[in-house]
């Protein structure tokens, strides 16, 4: 079919409805599915490819059948902190979406070069899908998914920056130079990855010590060191990233002891599945999160006066405490 630039545009506005149902649908399942994994990420951005870059596109690729062939009218772009987790998001995306193209983009860098490194997958949704409203008339909706680590991301905005397409634009001077650059990022991701194994390792080695002493010990009163008491003592509560930093600079500033604080977890530990049920109420399956089962144990035990003003919902549980220790 021979197409004019009018005729192009007026298709492409009828799809864009489409192309933008497509990219806020799958960002936001990639969203649940990362966070049903557990899996961090730094973002999870989408796009729709204006006309403008489509129609340069079609002449810069011949195009002959533009709209089967351009492959990315929705692209979404998932940017992880772990090289761990770029392999468990592709697992995902494998599992989850009709793979249409599977490409990465470091395989295309000789042994002796560095480069831009991503995933890159060409997806469409699975029928099974099609039949919920969210995704009705997408079945034919080609998606760009790239997933990359946080140190990948920086190079392709870097590079991108600077205006290079690939390795023969650039000038031979800057060459060995961009190389260099390109191998430390590579590095600093297989380093970061070591890195998160270490503490995860650390943790864990605290845990079954712990268990098998029966009692949290640590030479180091850190904030790995505090979220593996928090997990020997609350295993089946909620982790909170951000308030665990809190309570431990808390902790900190107070100069409370690591042996206080552990003191302070086995007292209240007992009284967990009460803490719960006085919160959500006895038929509820919710929990509370570990760090605040902590608070509540400073809360009630710590025998000097705090800056913190509690509700008073917080004083009536924190009554219940003391009046449960004896």
């Amino acid at each position: 079919m021979d197409y004019t630039k009018t005729s192009l545009k007026e298709i492409y506005s009828e799809k864009l409805p489409l192309f933008n149902r497509a990219c806020i649908n799958i960002k936001e399942a990639l969203n649940i599915f990362l966070k049903d994994e557990d899996i961090s990420f730094l973002t999870i951005s989408s796009r729709v490819k204006d006309f403008k870059s489509f129609y340069e596109k079609i002449d810069r690729k011949s195009y002959e059948n533009p709209f089967e062939e351009n492959e990315d009218f929705c692209g979404i772009r998932v940017v992880l902190y772990y090289l761990k987790d770029v392999e468990k998001v592709n697992d995902i995306i494998k599992n989850e979406f009709n793979i249409q193209n599977d490409e990465d983009k470091a395989d295309k860098l000789e042994v002796n070069e560095f480069g831009y490194r991503s995933h890159h997958f060409i997806i469409k949704i699975k029928d099974k899908w099609l039949v919920t409203p969210n995704y009705r008339g997408l079945g034919d909706i080609k998606i760009e998914i790239q997933v990359r680590t946080v140190l990948m991301h920086a190079w392709a905005e870097i590079e991108h920056k600077l205006g290079y397409k690939n390795k023969d634009q650039v000038p031979k001077s800057l060459k060995r130079k961009l190389f260099v650059i390109s191998a430390k990022l590579e590095e600093a991701d297989e380093q970061f990855q070591d890195l998160k194994i270490n503490i995860n390792n650390y943790k864990d080695e605290l845990i079954v010590k712990a268990t098998k002493s029966g009692r949290f010990h640590s030479n180091e009163f850190d904030l790995n060191a505090f979220q593996a008491l928090l997990d020997y003592y609350f295993p089946d509560h909620e982790k909170h990233s951000m308030m665990t930093n809190e309570l431990f600079n808390q902790i900190k500033k107070e100069e409370l002891s690591l042996e206080e604080v552990i003191n302070y977890a086995e007292k209240i530990k007992p009284m967990s599945q009460v803490i719960d049920n006085m919160i959500f109420g006895e038929k509820s399956n919710l929990k509370t999160i570990q760090s605040n089962l902590l608070q509540y144990a400073i809360d009630a035990f710590y025998p000097k006066e705090t800056q913190r003003k509690p509700s008073e919902g917080r004083k009536r549980i924190i009554k219940e405490i003391q009046k449960l220790s004896g």
